[in-house]
């Protein structure tokens, strides 16, 4: 199912008054902890399906919006009056624009996750995003820059565009088989274009793709050997993957440690783990 397709789904059944059937389907896959044992992908919120410039040469996919899932079905209320609801399509539109500028519409919120984002993506060269050489976050102007243009130039994709606090996935097959379509949503969006640079931003995409290949019978994901390197008593790791998908090879990255919290606000030691993870790219033709 193409993104829009998805988002015509779920925005009708919302605006219809019912949950969004799709959410609801996945909470057997999500182990919440102790603190969030009533927690689940939000059915009622906005998702986030994607953000950024769908046209963009650099797309990195996150695993979904990190929200508590009753925080984000609460603001559906306050949200929706935003969109223009005569229709479910008037309502994406409007709701189009919003992910396209949300980097402009976003400027003066600052952002550790967005900002480390950045700061990754500053030794990519040729992204298409343009970034200072460095990031500090004592320089909150720079700060805000950084978030801004990384939010606006980049494609920026999710997983499950459905909101949670956590996603910890119960490792097995019947519940890993429930993201099968998601994948088939990501990659169908990524080739519709040409892309210079796609990044994964989690280890978990390793399960999910060597599942997916399975599921196929066919060898989608060719992924590489783990690549780590000490950054500072951290360890880094990253791997590249080849995707094979419409008769087309698209090279991607997936970096292991980018969710790590201890790099949340080291975003000079962030930089430096995305200067490894594209000399790890580099390293493969």
């Amino acid at each position: 199912m193409k993104i829009d397709e998805r988002v015509l789904r779920d925005i009708t059944e919302r605006l219809s008054g019912k949950e969004i059937t799709a959410a609801k389907a996945l909470a057997p896959a999500a182990k919440m902890r102790k603190l969030d044992a009533t927690q689940g992908f939000s059915a009622k919120g906005i998702p986030g399906y994607f953000c950024g410039d769908r046209n963009a040469k650099t797309v990195v996919v996150n695993l979904n919006p990190g929200m508590d899932a009753a925080l984000a079905d609460c603001l559906w209320d306050i949200r929706k009056d935003n969109y223009n609801q005569t229709s479910p399509q008037a309502f994406i539109n409007d709701l189009y624009e919003e992910y396209k500028n949300f980097g402009l519409r976003d400027a003066a919120r600052y952002d550790e996750f967005d900002i480390k984002q950045a700061a990754f993506l500053i030794p990519w060269k040729d992204s298409g995003i343009t970034l200072p050489q460095e990031i500090d976050n004592k320089d909150k102007c720079t700060c805000l820059l950084a978030k801004k243009n990384v939010l606006c130039q980049k494609l920026q994709l999710e997983l499950v565009p459905y909101a949670s606090s956590r996603f910890d996935i119960v490792k097995n097959d019947e519940n890993r088989k429930l993201f099968v379509p998601y994948i088939d949503t990501l990659l169908d969006e990524i080739f519709a274009k040409e892309r210079k640079y796609v990044i994964f931003n989690s280890a978990i995409f390793v399960d999910f793709f060597k599942y997916y290949n399975d599921a196929e019978k066919t060898e989608v994901f060719k992924l590489g050997e783990d690549c780590s390197e000490i950054l500072q008593n951290r360890k880094g790791k990253c791997r590249v993957v080849y995707i094979h998908f419409n008769d087309r090879i698209q090279k991607a990255l997936i970096a292991h440690t980018f969710p790590s919290q201890s790099l949340c606000r080291a975003f000079g030691l962030m930089r430096k783990y995305g200067e490894f993870c594209y000399k790890v790219w580099l390293n493969h033709p």
